[in-house]
């Protein structure tokens, strides 16, 4: 991780993208991201991106895939409840039985 205390924000790293931004900017920027993996692959991620028309689709499509993959798990988890309820409400049914078995053989043999 960088020891820069200070962050680029994202229209920084367009613009480095880009070559828009003032040489002492563009070497900060790029020692930050010598010192830092993460940075480096955030970088590769960037680089198919220009201009903000393209970071605002690039936006929309990731919120739309992270609605899909939501509306999907909400739609498993809808179907699995009914079934786990069924085994709880059968679990309960089957220890109300045994002790009313119990019940009433404690007090047949008493």
């Amino acid at each position: 991780m960088s020891t820069n205390k200070e962050r680029t924000n994202p229209q920084q790293w367009l613009d480095y993208l880009d070559g828009k931004l003032p040489p002492e900017e563009m070497a900060r920027l790029e020692e930050e991201i010598g010192q830092s993996e993460f940075l480096r692959d955030a970088l590769e991620g960037l680089r198919p991106i220009h201009g903000k028309e393209d970071l605002s689709k690039v936006v929309r499509g990731i919120n739309r895939g992270l609605r899909k993959q939501l509306a999907s798990r909400e739609r498993r988890r809808g179907r699995a409840l009914p079934g786990q309820q069924q085994w709880v409400l059968i679990t309960i049914l089957v220890l109300l039985g045994v002790c009313l078995l119990g019940y009433y053989l404690y007090v047949r043999l008493r």
